[in-house]
């Protein structure tokens, strides 16, 4: 299964989220929790890789930080005419 970094990482994520022992570091994995988990992270394979297809055609990270910052600059600018400071 060839994967690139990015549909990994999202992999990762999703892996590391699902597991309890991920917010209590006290716990060791159980062989059958691991292994059902490395399952389940795989079948998201192909959902990871449309998410980083997707995310590369809208422009990656910049084009997100982009939308981001003008997205704030809207909701300080509303807030400024709502409070009459314009």
């Amino acid at each position: 299964m060839l994967v690139d970094a990015t549909s990994w990482g999202v992999q990762i994520a999703a892996e590391a989220s699902a597991l309890p022992w991920a917010m209590f570091g006290h716990f060791p994995p159980r062989p059958d929790r691991l292994r059902a988990a490395v399952r389940e992270t795989t079948d998201r394979a192909p959902g990871a890789a449309r998410i980083a297809d997707s995310f590369a055609t809208a422009g990656g990270a910049a084009a997100a930080a982009d939308a981001v910052d003008d997205l704030l600059q809207a909701v300080e600018s509303r807030q400024r005419v709502s409070e009459g400071k314009r």
